[in-house]
């Protein structure tokens, strides 16, 4: 059984933690850190409450004057730099070293600042930058400019996956919705960074644009492309969500035409399938012109929602050359088995085939318990 994220706070972790707070505060005792770590109401709490819950009790075990806090907490990574093999995955509950910035710094946005520039390079501080966006935005805008130029990969990537306007799980920033020239010139200093999580961070953000301001995306687009491998690559990722939407433009810029790609048949494999299972379709799609042709191949499920109404979604299967004629047979399969962010529900459902953007009729299926 898979271990849940929020189990990586465990005893075990809170002692490696507490030896290591003892190192910084000398008088500290353990054994109280750990029980103040487990209240009785700790089993009950799930990832952002224990990543909350662990950053207060540190908090009250360092020194009350927050700079000095900091050096703290900074000499405490420091300890598990020392004492943890790099190649190893990073542990989730590390995610608490930025919650305490969030928690104990809002105030201190000179002193905050520093320590997230060391701590990001520890365990990324993407979530907790967000609240200084928003209380000091001109101040943290400037600073993650200066950010993008740094030495260090993961502070250059703050700089770009900290300001995303939508990012996941994180609060939104209004602002950066609204006006999302705020943040390109970030974007262009980490167009072409020669780290690919940095350029991943990078069409994450030309991603979240898209959804409110695709024409500023689009124009990026015309102005970046063709400069690079890498920044080609960055824009087909970024303009994902308009090519999944079936944008003419975002589809002309990859030469994606709905008109000489055609689907053939469709066709689902069974009209019934219990939660945990998988649906199983198969297809085929034609070129129907007498050139080769890109097709961009996805599929669109309909999920039926709590409300009775229906919320579709797309993914992605291929993207191919077809040559002139050529008639391409496909099938795949879809899994239902429950995951933590998507809840299912009994009812009829339907899946749709996509082909550079064109949807083509939906087939019904029914979900079952």
């Amino acid at each position: 059984m898979t271990k849940a994220l929020k189990d990586n706070f465990s005893k075990e972790y809170f002692q490696a933690l507490g030896k290591l707070l003892k190192q910084q505060v000398p008088e500290v005792s353990v054994s109280k850190f750990v029980s103040h770590c487990y209240p009785p109401a700790f089993e009950r709490m799930e990832l952002k409450d224990r990543m909350r819950h662990t950053a207060k009790v540190l908090g009250s075990f360092l020194n009350p004057h927050y700079p000095t806090a900091c050096h703290q907490l900074i000499g405490i990574i420091e300890g598990f730099e020392q004492s943890t093999n790099p190649k190893e995955t990073i542990q989730v509950a590390h995610l608490f070293f930025p919650e305490f910035i969030t928690a104990y710094g809002l105030t201190d946005v000179k002193t905050s600042i520093q320590t997230m520039e060391r701590v990001t390079q520890f365990i990324s501080c993407e979530f907790a930058v967000r609240p200084f966006l928003i209380s000091e935005e001109m101040k943290m805008l400037s600073q993650m400019l200066k950010w993008s130029k740094h030495p260090h990969a993961g502070v250059r990537r703050l700089a770009s996956e900290g300001s995303r306007p939508r990012l996941p799980w994180g609060m939104k920033i209004p602002a950066l919705i609204h006006n999302p020239n705020l943040i390109l010139p970030i974007l262009e200093n980490l167009r072409e960074d020669p780290n690919e999580t940095v350029r991943r961070s990078v069409a994450n953000s030309l991603n979240d644009i898209s959804k409110d301001h695709p024409e500023v995306v689009l124009e990026i687009a015309h102005r970046w492309r063709n400069t690079s491998a890498e920044t080609d690559a960055i824009l087909k990722h970024g303009l994902r969500t308009l090519l999944k939407k079936g944008n003419p433009k975002a589809l002309k810029q990859y030469n994606l035409n709905a008109n000489l790609v055609t689907c053939k048949s469709f066709r689902l494999l069974t009209s019934k399938i219990k939660i945990g299972h998988r649906i199983e379709f198969e297809f085929s799609i034609q070129n129907t012109s007498n050139k080769a042709q890109t097709a961009r191949i996805e599929y669109k499920v309909y999920f039926l929602r709590n409300n009775g109404t229906h919320s579709g979604k797309v993914f992605k299967i291929s993207e191919r050359q077809l040559l002139p004629g050529e008639i391409l047979h496909l099938s795949r399969q879809h899994s239902f088995r429950p995951i933590t962010t998507m809840r299912y529900y009994p009812g009829k459902q339907a899946v749709a085939l996509v082909v550079n953007g064109k949807e083509y009729e939906r087939e019904g299926f029914e979900l079952i318990n």
